[in-house]
């Protein structure tokens, strides 16, 4: 194999595993989890907050007819929700 050859191979790859890790990072942003066409409203008792990297989580207990239970946000990462 020649060293232009090598180069070429290289080259290759690393825009492979570029391309790769472009999509997933999309992938984990993506908001089609979201209605954003229905609100909901929620009301408890916040018994956790976590504000850390790579996002915030909020753990509410709630009170419903089924009893006692905990729900768990998990919002943007800080430095977005600071933004806002």
């Amino acid at each position: 194999m020649t060293a232009r050859m090598g180069k070429r191979l290289g080259s290759a790859a690393l825009l492979v595993a570029i391309a790769s890790f472009s999509t997933a990072a999309v992938a984990h942003h993506s908001a089609a989890q979201f209605d954003f066409a229905q609100t909901v409203r929620i009301e408890g008792v916040v018994k956790e907050m976590r504000v850390a990297n790579p996002h915030i989580a909020l753990f509410l207990e709630v009170t419903d007819g089924k009893g006692k239970r905990v729900i768990e946000y998990e919002g943007h990462s800080r430095n977005n929700v600071y933004r806002r």
